[in-house]
């Protein structure tokens, strides 16, 4: 049970969503998103309570949330509460994201298409040539690493320590 402190303290990050989310339908997307995910947890919240108690049990939603906040929102509320293990970048082309057990999560693509779910200890990044571009539906499991200029289509799920380096076709499988 989240206390009265933790309640006060979201309240400056809920009012900063309620602004930018209506010009930002990802800070929106990414929102329902996980209160789907996590609907058993929420039901019968209001959804100020629904978001306190994401930002209260997963420091990945807040990560998130705060990487899709505008620069100077993003570092003054980062004092309040502290949104750490994740590195995100390119917000304005990722879609919907859910980061289960986010700790050393890095995702650095061109884009990333809705409904992406990464594990603990995934990387999405470049190398000296570019960065990739992931479709809708992309599940990594823990300690996957997707580097290069390469394209992941969608609906396709990469195993766990699954190194891709190449292009995956849709409704693909990688192990």
């Amino acid at each position: 049970m989240l206390n009265i402190f933790y309640y006060i303290a979201c309240l400056p990050s809920y009012l900063v969503f309620i602004l930018q989310a209506k010009r930002n339908y990802r800070m929106r997307e990414d929102f329902h998103a996980w209160c789907d995910k996590y609907k058993r947890f929420i039901k019968g919240k209001s959804r100020y309570g629904s978001f306190v108690y994401l930002m209260g049990r997963f420091p990945e939603y807040r990560a998130v949330l705060y990487w899709r906040m505008s620069f100077m929102s993003r570092h003054i509320l980062g004092l309040i509460l502290h949104p750490r293990y994740v590195k995100l970048s390119s917000p304005q082309t990722i879609g919907g994201v859910i980061l289960m057990h986010g700790w050393g999560t890095i995702i650095q693509a061109k884009s990333v298409g809705r409904n992406f779910i990464a594990h603990q200890n995934v990387t999405v990044g470049y190398n000296h040539k570019g960065c990739p571009v992931i479709g809708d539906n992309v599940r990594l499991w823990p300690g996957a690493v997707v580097a290069g200029p390469i394209t992941i289509g969608s609906n396709v799920t990469v195993g766990a320590n699954c190194v891709v380096l190449t292009d995956v076709p849709d409704n693909s499988v990688c192990y």
